[in-house]
């Protein structure tokens, strides 16, 4: 058997030795403010909010920060990490991270490349992260960048973060396929209510003694007597049992 040769992956962009230039001319202090109210930024991070659980366990593995940044470049959640003791000034949330709102950021670079992007120290515009590291991992969807993944480091920890970026990738890819199927169940579940509540009966559907959709009627009944809920189950298994019975007379 011939000895094949491993694929390099694609690699990401370094901008630690770039004589690259974003800076924003004219304007002393263009970092600090907010570019959205509360309500706004609300309202973005509700699109987010059933699959923020997915990226809520990454400092239990990484002892960075990490942050998600939306399809323009606004920091819209920040997974805080006890590891991590970095002060977080000026990352706030609905603060703007796009190359043209903070300058030369691993964030903003990842956003409009649509690929991975570190930027090391000094190369930083921002002057709070002179003494850091922002890695940037893209959200796509096929060719549609959701968002940004985020991650902030300190300069002793270049070297480490620059070996993991692989690794954030392929968790970004199962984020973006965990939000697929998450949007798939919601279909199927509000398809199945539409249907469901067109008719006079409840509905239930229940797997493993757990019910995983229900229509109003049945939603109804269930609140007004709950020991429905057990004698449905052992209903279920008397069927369960009878078919089997009947299954091994046929065999």
């Amino acid at each position: 058997m011939g000895v094949q040769a491993l694929i390099a992956p694609t690699p990401f962009m370094s901008y630690a030795s770039s004589n690259l230039s974003f800076r924003i001319p004219g304007l002393a202090h263009p970092f600090q403010s907010r570019v959205m109210t509360d309500e706004q930024l609300k309202i973005r991070q509700e699109r987010w909010k059933h699959y923020m659980p997915f990226l809520n366990r990454l400092p239990d593995n990484y002892s960075y920060q990490f942050f998600l940044l939306d399809s323009d470049g606004i920091l819209i959640e920040r997974i805080d990490n006890p590891r991590f003791a970095w002060s977080h000034k000026g990352a706030e949330l609905g603060t703007k991270w796009s190359v043209d709102a903070r300058g030369k950021n691993g964030f903003g670079l990842a956003l409009i490349g649509k690929r991975d992007a570190i930027v090391q120290g000094s190369e930083h515009d921002y002057p709070y992260l002179k003494e850091s590291v922002t890695a940037g991992i893209p959200i796509l969807n096929g060719k549609n960048c959701m968002g940004v993944l985020g991650i902030l480091a300190g300069l002793d920890d270049y070297n480490e973060l620059s070996g993991q970026i692989r690794a954030f990738k392929l968790f970004t890819d199962a984020f973006v396929q965990f939000i697929r199927m998450e949007q798939k169940k919601s279909l199927f579940e509000r398809t199945l209510r539409e249907a469901t509540n067109q008719t006079s009966e409840g509905f239930l559907l229940v797997r493993d003694e757990k019910i995983l959709f229900s229509n109003e009627l049945a939603d109804y009944l269930i609140d007004k007597k709950p020991s429905l809920i057990q004698l449905l189950i052992h209903r279920l298994e008397h069927l369960d049992s009878t078919r089997e019975k009947t299954t091994a007379k046929k065999s």
